[in-house]
């Protein structure tokens, strides 16, 4: 029994993904331009739209937000950034 659903829920996974395919296409080339797509420019491009934004790397509408990429170096209050490879002096 558990086999068919794994089998039927990969066949219908299958066919979305075929009949969607251009669609997929197209919003995977959208994300080597621009790494990063609001739900409104996914259907601008699902619907046969192109985007256009003034600056490549952010929409106007991300100007005002933060990016989820951390920071090298230090954190904003100069203590060493817990990420880093190297190791820091304490103290």
């Amino acid at each position: 029994e558990i086999r068919r659903f794994v089998d039927e829920a990969e066949a219908l996974a299958m066919e979305v993904l075929s009949d969607k395919e251009e669609g997929l296409h197209a919003i995977s080339k959208a994300l080597l331009e621009y790494e990063t797509l609001s739900g409104e420019e996914v259907r601008t491009i699902l619907d046969g739209g192109d985007i256009e934004r003034g600056s490549q790397s952010e929409s106007p509408k991300d100007s005002g937000r933060k990016s989820s990429i951390p920071r090298s170096g230090k954190s904003r209050g100069g203590a060493p950034d817990m990420g880093s490879p190297e190791p820091q002096p304490e103290g």
